[in-house]
Order: structure tokens, then sequence, then C-alpha cells
């Protein structure tokens, strides 16, 4: 038993120090990005120099690259939380797994949204992204029951 606790005490997730403030930044970042494109988006909605086919284009457009955005910040806000949270590998693992299966969660939907309103290949995207999460899920429960 005390050994399991000096175990826990041990673990530490991120390789040095620091690399939770890069990891918090780039959600930062991102989210920065995010504001911009909305911006952006607004400017040229307001303008009025896209007639109604070419909005729809451009909205499905920002849409996708709001969804890309979004995706990144919770992946980057999630892993930093994870890292401050986690208290084993265990643990961790088990964090990652809910992480993931939000990715999972989200990506589903994202593929459903884009497959019904886009005829390009933002569906085909999203629905890769859909099995990369759910293969990371069983990847990651699978090694958190292994230990």
């Amino acid at each position: 038993m005390r050994h399991s606790e000096e175990k826990r005490a041990d673990f530490v997730y991120w390789k040095r120090p620091r690399h939770k403030w890069f990891v918090f930044a780039a959600g930062l970042l991102q989210l920065l990005y995010l504001w911009i494109i909305i911006q952006d988006y607004n400017q040229v909605r307001d303008a009025g120099i896209l007639n109604v086919y070419e909005l729809q284009s451009y909205t499905l457009q920002i849409l996708n690259q709001i969804s890309l955005t979004g995706v990144l910040t919770v992946s980057f806000f999630g892993t930093f939380l994870i890292g401050c949270f986690a208290r084993s590998q265990t643990q961790a693992r088990r964090l990652e797994v809910l992480l993931l299966l939000f990715f999972a969660l989200a990506s589903g939907g994202l593929t459903f949204v884009f497959f019904l309103h886009s005829s390009n290949r933002k569906g085909i995207f999203w629905l890769c992204m859909l099995f990369l999460s759910v293969a990371g899920v069983v990847y990651s429960f699978w090694k958190s029951r292994k230990k």
C-alpha cells in the first residue's frame, strides 16, 4: 500500500515543468485565432459583397475552421488540465479516454453536419477524425486497464 502511495507522489505528467505552459499558451493562441475568425466572418457578412450562394459557401468554410479550431482548443486545454490534475499514470490514461471520447462525439456530430450540408470532402475529414478518436479511446482504455 505504501509503495503505491509513493508511486502516486512521484508521478509527473510533463517531461519538463515548462511544457504545461507551452500547451496552455497554445490553447490561448487558439482562442485568439477563433476570435479573429469570427470577427473576419462578421466583417465579410456585414459588407454585403457576397451573393447568397457565395455567402453560404463562405459560411461553411468558416464553420469548418471554427470546428477545427474548437477541437484544437479543447485538446490543448484538456491536455493542460489532465497534466495538472492527474496523480497517477492510470488516472491520466482514464482522463485521456474521457477527452478522446469527447472528440469522438464531436467528430461524429461534425461528420453528420458536414455530410448533410456539403458536397466537398470536409465530411470525410471529420469521419477520419471520428475513427481516429474511437481508436484512441479503445487504445487508451486498454492501456489503462492493463496497468
